[in-house]
């Protein structure tokens, strides 16, 4: 069709399938051991429910009947199998014939939902995400189809960085004890909209308060 928003995209080849289905089976990029992030672009032209992207009971992407994100993920059991379910959803339908980027993240903490880069739903959601390698990812599922057309979908697992020790006879007294950047050194907005502000106990007991802006400048 001629209305992507970075060209041409997708048609359904025929009522009931999915617009995209892609195989995992050998894939071992898609370990999501330390977390994932799903995204998708949409521009709906009608209120209904949508699945925009989904990979068997690992994670689901897309809106309700009224037009409202909605997400659900799963952690990993025990031996291996499906644990605990979490959905997440927002308060507000989507624009239509407006694009609206939809992300569903999980670090092995938390999880949440963001719609243009702001979290409209947030949950606990501790242990690894549930996946197996050879269930098919789709994008537009078949049971609920897109209506109107989606975009830039991306799936990233999350690698995490061993965290940086303080410096001996330094203690945190206020503040978060993760801090956490995005690619380009800004905070990452899911976790600290705000910004953040430390307190830290120097050896000697002085104290000494810290405080980092959304742009990740350190004052």
């Amino acid at each position: 069709v001629p209305d992507g928003r970075f060209g041409n995209g997708l048609v359904h080849e025929r009522a009931g399938a999915p617009a995209l289905l892609l195989q995992t089976e050998g894939r071992d990029d898609l370990r999501l051991e330390g977390g994932f992030s799903a995204r998708a672009d949409l521009k709906p032209l009608e209120r209904r429910s949508m699945i925009l992207f989904k990979w068997g009971m690992t994670f689901s992407l897309g809106v309700d009947e009224g037009g409202r994100p909605q997400a659900a993920l799963t952690t990993k059991g025990v031996r291996n199998l499906p644990g605990k379910k979490i959905t997440l959803a927002g308060g507000n339908p989507l624009s239509l014939d407006r694009w609206s980027t939809l992300e569903v993240v999980s670090d092995g903490e938390g999880c949440w939902l963001m719609v243009d880069g702001e979290v409209v739903d947030r949950a606990k959601a501790k242990g690894k995400p549930y996946y197996r390698l050879g269930e098919p990812i789709f994008v537009s599922a078949p049971q609920a189809p897109v209506a109107g057309v989606v975009d830039e979908v991306r799936l990233q697992a999350l690698d995490r960085e061993p965290p940086e020790a303080l410096p001996e006879g330094v203690e945190l007294v206020k503040g978060p004890k993760l801090v956490r950047f995005v690619p380009g050194g800004a905070l990452d907005p899911a976790l600290h909209p705000l910004g953040v502000e430390l307190k830290f106990r120097l050896p000697g007991g002085k104290v000494r308060e810290i405080s980092v802006t959304p742009a990740g400048v350190v004052q």
